[in-house]
């Protein structure tokens, strides 16, 4: 039960990635709001890079330990993305699996990771992470 609360927000989002990726939503309703052509690889980066920012961001508060490998926690929002990926075009009707999709997922892992890394030795990021973790 400590994983979920030390990982709640975390918990949360992926919910939410996964209930608007295999949601049927209606098609009239989203060609209101289509404002450029795969539009929807721009959301699937900024999901996954929402996923990932939020998994490490509470990892590293929880072990901010300076060795630790933060590319292998990235694991898990690129087997989330893979297996909705799967799920939309096994077991539902309305929606269909799409490699470019995945490829995007994949994007917004790595743009977080990189932000990640980059920002943890950002002095005012990382003054803020020593007085959460202290």
């Amino acid at each position: 039960m400590k994983t979920v609360k030390d990982f709640h927000m975390t918990i949360f989002i992926s919910l939410v990635v996964t209930f608007l990726s295999l949601y049927n939503i209606n098609s009239e309703i989203v060609h209101k709001f289509t404002f450029f052509e795969n539009e929807d690889k721009l959301i699937h980066f900024l999901m996954y890079f929402g996923v990932t920012v939020t998994f490490l961001l509470e990892y590293f508060i929880r072990k901010p330990e300076k060795n630790m490998k933060y590319y292998l926690l990235s694991l898990y929002p690129i087997g989330l993305g893979g297996l909705i990926e799967i799920v939309q075009s096994v077991f539902t009707t309305t929606r269909s699996g799409d490699w470019i999709d995945f490829f995007a997922d994949v994007l917004g892992v790595v743009f977080a990771y990189l932000t990640f890394h980059y920002l943890r030795h950002f002095r005012p990021v990382a003054w803020y992470i020593n007085k959460r973790t202290s």
